[in-house]
């Protein structure tokens, strides 16, 4: 039997969380950074024939810290330092605990680095999205 999608969220989050950042696994309507939010942005069904195994892709913005703090940068060029034992690759695709509940997992890029406007006052924060494919066998 297939992993309960919002289990698969969980782990997802949690070994991001290995890179010293916190991460939500879903949408949340307060911003705390340095922080990790997941969001999937694609899930197709049925890869193989009968039903053999579904893709998910997932998008994790972090949210590093304000745009004029020169640590926020500073994250997310560690966050995607592959020569970093903590960048986010290396902690997603070697996570075990993900690694019982899917197939594979693979951060395949991270970049669209933005400054963001979020809540009142508009604090700009510096923000990355890492693109993370998972495949799940039915």
């Amino acid at each position: 039997m297939p992993a309960a999608l919002f289990d698969i969220w969980e782990a997802l989050a949690a070994a991001v969380a290995k890179t010293g950042i916190r991460c939500s696994p879903h949408p949340v309507d307060t911003i705390n950074p340095p922080m990790g939010v997941l969001s999937i942005s694609n899930y197709e069904y049925d890869m193989t024939m009968a039903r053999g195994a579904n893709e998910q892709t997932y998008t994790v913005r972090v949210y590093a810290g304000r745009a004029s703090e020169r640590s926020a940068a500073k994250l997310i060029a560690e966050l995607m330092d592959p020569a970093n034992p903590l960048n986010l690759k290396y902690c997603v695709e070697g996570d075990s605990n993900l690694l019982l509940l899917v197939d594979y997992a693979r951060v395949r890029s991270a970049g669209d680095m933005n400054v963001v406007a979020i809540g009142t006052g508009d604090v700009l924060y510096v923000t990355v999205d890492f693109q993370v494919e998972v495949v799940v066998s039915n």
